[in-house]
């Protein structure tokens, strides 16, 4: 992750929008963020920390600025970059105080939202790789947070370092090898458990046991063939029997079912013979029919025409009326004739003189509205003329106004400079008295100093360990000596005397000598740091007294002045700014009126101008139009056919009249046309009318001869025929449909009959001399027999599935048995791999965890190289071997070796400074040692707040200088500090300035 920009808007300290856009630094990759104790260095972290996480760097959990007023919203917009991928994230902070998030990235020459709100957290943390607590740990080490990294668990750095090496591919081996472990296991489980089964299911306890109940079964099986083979042959004999009997049985019981259906058919033959004289009669009506038929559609036909007869003869009537009425009409058109003709020459009139009038009224009007236009120009103009004169008298203020503004507003630059000098002073003041405050503390610190106690202290102690190894030098001898014996040489020197062997003192203690060994080394410690802080306090003693004379010397009596001589200076100055700042600001104001009085002056003369040419060219056509009316309304005067021109509604009775005559005319017209046309029309439809209702009585006539022959001829049919009247040939009559099903009705009958007379003789012959047989009694035997052979089957086949059970489980345990001590063996080995990957053995360490400290040693030999560059070689880190308790994994902490003692020490027991370096050797190591490692993730960024202040002046300057040298690799590296030495040092710098109403930033490049 690399920093691009970031917007801060009512957050903290900053009220106004504060933008630091990183692209300033141009290439630099380590900059410093600096400023007074307060003024919110701090904040630029923890609004970078809040645009992505919704947290501070440390402990704060309000975020929007004391200053900021009801109307202004808190917000951040962090943007960033991951590789080649550019992405903003934004957190605003609504009225009620709730934080709406947003994350976007950059596509196609903008930015697209990704994610709002809801999973804003989780899409942060799979981007970055780090959650917020391990994101202070590794990228953003927090003031006073330094160390949390190089003093975790073993469980913590895990979580760290995983997300960092991206090691979660061993973690899936870990769990692929213990679903493997228990994939077998319970394999050979199985297997173990399914060979208990076939046994107990079988009701033994062992293969052999199974084998000896074979040839037991299969004996018995062969007895049970036997019976089975005799009770097959009398079924086969019973069956022959049977199946005889049941042939003879249908035999009797068809004989007895057709004599009785052909009882059944003799009874029904009078219906037979009845159909058969129905049918014969239909037969002789079918002759008679179209005749019959032929009638009836004449008298159809005599009717229909009669009805035709009586429509046309009413339709002639009223043709004849309607000629009637048409020649009335056509008479009174006639006499009409004089008048139309009289209206016609007065439309002519009227359509003459009309254009005349219509422009007439068109001239009057124009009269009159050039009569409105000249005096509301006249108006137009007066109110001009007033406007140009006030607005010259407001011009002659304005530049009255002008005059007395323009000495105040000229030295506002002045003013500012005063206050921008001001407030420099005010500035070098605080660092002045800054300075003041820590140099009298520094020079507390020499006079308390324990150097000269740890010095005494150190001594006494060198003493008693010299006396405590004299001591332990004497007991040996006495040991020694004790085991002298006279005569034999000594094992040290040889003599065979012994004149003063050594005797034995007071008992002594190693551990006491041990303890006072280490109290030696602690004590030359924190000898040898207090010697360096004196030293450093010295020296930075040195440097403030150095920095006050310089403070002094610029302030000059500002330095002796009280604090509210400087407030009553400030608020003089800053009233003095106001006052020139109003002055200019008024001035703005007064020269924007005049330039808009001059443009309105200036477009005054332009209007009144056209105004009067206006009123000219009014003037000029007002006398032409005056002319031309008077001409015409001599004209329309001397027309004695139209009332006088003096009528303002001449034109609209004329145009009405002409209208109403041109109606009347085109209607008359058109009445005439219809009439004429309407005649005509109504004489052909009488002559047509007149000749088809003659043809129709004619052929009424003829029909109604010819329908009376063919009634006669018919009757002569029916007395031929047997028939006495009309009815008795209607009653015989029949449809085809129903004469052809009364015809197969009989055929069914006849040939029903015959078959069964046919059957029941072949029938009679084969039941002769027979007796029925009775079947029950077969049957009975049948079923006992059936009853016999299905137990016979039942037995058989129990035992043939005993037996093929039997052989199928014996062969299944054999089968079993081969596969388990295969089993065995493989579950033996995947248990053992599960085992050591999930470290449920050996040293209690998981492959992931194993390859995590693989990946630490390489983090620990680089951040020792660096620990011991900024310690001068003391210090190198180290990876703990150890674990004070087994039941908890291990294999991730971290100790410190002194390499003046030459022993390991816990990492807590380094001091602030100390600890201080080996969290930035750490942090440093972690960032080069990722970025090398292909698929890690991308550690482009660490941001360090605070810690330089403890540190010597030489441990100062080999931590600037490691820091320095990651520019190299690329990595940006962010310090913030109040230290001077670091502010010196560094080129790219951004500066925090208080103010009474919030901070603001200012970079130094």
């Amino acid at each position: 992750m690399r920093p691009l920009v970031l917007k801060m808007t009512a957050f903290g300290p900053y009220v106004h929008e504060q933008i630091v856009d990183f692209g300033e630094l141009k290439g630099r990759n380590f900059f410093l963020i600096h400023g007074p104790t307060g003024s919110g260095k701090t904040s630029l972290l923890d609004a970078m920390c809040f645009a992505l996480y919704g947290r501070s760097t440390g402990m704060r959990d309000t975020y929007r600025s004391h200053h900021a007023d009801d109307k202004t919203l808190t917000s951040v917009v962090f943007e960033f970059t991951l590789g080649e991928r550019r992405f903003r994230a934004e957190r605003r902070m609504t009225k009620g105080g709730n934080v709406v998030p947003k994350l976007e990235e950059w596509k196609d020459g903008g930015y697209e939202i990704i994610v709002e709100r809801k999973d804003f957290s989780d899409h942060i943390k799979s981007l970055l790789g780090f959650d917020v607590e391990q994101f202070r740990q590794v990228v953003m080490l927090p003031q006073g947070q330094f160390s949390r990294f190089l003093l975790a668990s073993s469980k913590d750095k895990e979580a760290i370092l995983k997300t960092l090496f991206g090691t979660d591919r061993y973690e899936q081996i870990t769990a692929f090898l213990k679903e493997q472990a228990q994939s077998e296991n319970a394999r050979y489980t199985a297997i173990e458990s399914s060979r208990t089964t076939l046994l107990t299911g079988q009701g033994a306890t062992s293969l052999e046991e199974l084998e000896a109940r074979e040839p037991i079964l299969a004996a018995e099986l062969e007895r049970l063939q036997q019976e089975e083979s005799q009770l097959a042959v009398r079924q086969k004999e019973l069956n022959l029997r049977l199946t005889s009997a049941e042939a003879l049985h249908q035999i009797f019981l068809e004989y007895d079912s057709v004599a009785e259906q052909l009882e059944r058919c003799r009874s029904d033959e009078i219906h037979r013979n009845r159909d058969d004289a129905r049918l014969q009669e239909a037969e002789k009506a079918v002759r008679l029919q179209p005749a019959f038929e032929r009638i009836q559609e004449m008298e159809r036909s005599l009717f229909s025409q009669s009805e035709q007869l009586k429509k046309i003869g009413a339709e002639r009537e009223g043709l004849v009326n309607r000629l009637q009425t048409l020649q009335e009409e056509n008479r009174r058109m006639a006499d009409a004739a004089p008048d139309r003709e009289n209206r016609r020459r007065r439309i002519e009139e009227l359509q003459r003189i009309l254009p005349e009038w219509e422009r007439f009224e068109g001239e009057r009007r124009r009269l009159r509205e050039a009569t409105e236009q000249i005096e509301t120009i006249k108006r137009t103009l007066e109110g001009a003329i007033a406007k140009r004169e006030a607005g010259r008298q407001a011009l002659e203020r304005i530049d009255g106004e002008l005059a007395e503004l323009r000495a105040p507003a000229a030295s506002r630059p002045l003013r500012e400079q005063a206050l921008v000098d001001w407030e420099r002073l005010m500035r070098l003041h605080a660092s002045f008295e800054q300075s003041r405050q820590r140099l009298e503390a520094l020079e507390a610190e020499l006079a308390a100093s324990k150097e000269a106690a740890l010095k005494t202290a150190l001594d006494e102690t060198a003493r008693s360990i010299h006396a405590l190894e004299e001591e332990q030098k004497k007991a040996q001898a006495a040991v020694l000596a004790g085991s002298l014996v006279p005569g034999e040489p000594c094992p040290v020197c040889g003599s065979e005397h012994h004149p003063a062997p050594a005797v034995p003192s007071a008992a002594h203690d190693d551990d006491s000598l041990l303890t006072l060994r280490e109290r030696f080394d602690a004590l030359r410690a924190e000898h040898d740091a207090c010697s360096r802080k004196k030293h450093a306090d010295q020296k930075e003693v040195q440097l403030l007294q150095e920095r006050i004379a310089e403070l002094k010397a610029e302030l000059g009596p500002l330095a002796l002045a009280s604090e509210d001589e400087r407030r009553v200076e400030v608020k003089e100055r800053q009233e003095h700014l106001r006052l020139a700042i109003d002055a200019e600001r008024r001035e703005a104001q007064i020269q924007a009126e005049r330039n808009a009085l001059l443009a309105s002056q200036k477009s005054l003369e332009s209007e009144t101008e056209r105004l009067r040419e206006m009123q000219l060219l009014l003037s000029e056509e007002l006398s032409k139009l005056s002319a031309s009316v008077a001409g015409r309304e001599q004209l329309f005067r001397s027309v004695g056919s139209i009332e006088g021109a003096e009528r303002k509604d001449g034109i609209s009775n004329i145009t009405k009249e002409l209208e109403r005559l041109l109606a009347d005319e085109q209607s008359d017209q058109k009445r005439l046309t219809q009439l004429q046309s309407d005649y005509e029309r109504a004489v052909r439809e009488e002559a047509s009318t007149s000749a088809t209702l003659r043809s129709l009585q004619e052929r009424h006539a003829e029909e109604s001869i010819a329908l009376e022959k063919q009634r006669h001829a018919f009757r002569s049919l029916l007395e031929e025929s047997g028939w006495q009247s009309e009815e008795q040939f209607l009653a015989a009559a029949m449809p085809v449909e129903e004469r052809e099903l009364l015809k197969q009705k009989i055929r069914r009958y006849d040939a029903q009959r015959q078959g069964l007379e046919s059957r029941f003789s072949e029938l009679a012959e084969k039941t002769a001399q027979k007796e029925r047989p009775d079947l029950g009694i077969l049957k009975e035997e049948n079923q006992r027999l059936q009853e016999s052979q299905s137990r016979l089957h039942t037995e058989k086949g129990a035992f043939v599935e005993r037996q093929m059970n039997l052989l199928r489980a014996i062969e299944a345990v054999r089968e079993l048995d081969r596969d388990q001590e295969s089993l065995r063996r493989r579950r033996e080995l995947w248990k053992g791999l599960a085992d050591a990957a999930s470290g449920a053995s050996g040293r209690r360490i998981t492959l992931q965890r194993y390859v995590l400290a693989y990946r630490l040693e390489e983090v620990l030999g680089n951040a020792s190289e660096r620990l011991r560059r900024m310690t001068q070689g003391r210090y190198s880190l180290r990876r703990s071997q150890e674990s004070d308790d087994l039941r908890q994994t291990f294999g991730l902490d971290l100790v410190v070796y002194d390499h003046r003692t030459g022993k390991l020490r816990p990492v807590s027991s380094l001091s602030g400074g100390e600890s201080f370096l080996a969290s930035l050797a750490l942090a440093l190591a972690l960032s080069s040692v990722v970025q090398s490692r292909t698929g890690g993730i991308r550690l482009d960024t660490i941001l360090i707040d605070e810690g330089f202040g403890s540190l010597d002046p030489e441990a100062l300057d080999l931590a600037l200088s490691t820091l320095k040298q990651l520019q190299e690799g690329g990595r940006l590296v962010g310090v913030i500090s109040h230290v001077e030495e670091i502010r010196q040092q560094v080129e790219a710098r951004i500066e925090v300035l208080p103010g009474p109403t919030g901070s603001r930033l200012r970079w130094h490049l």
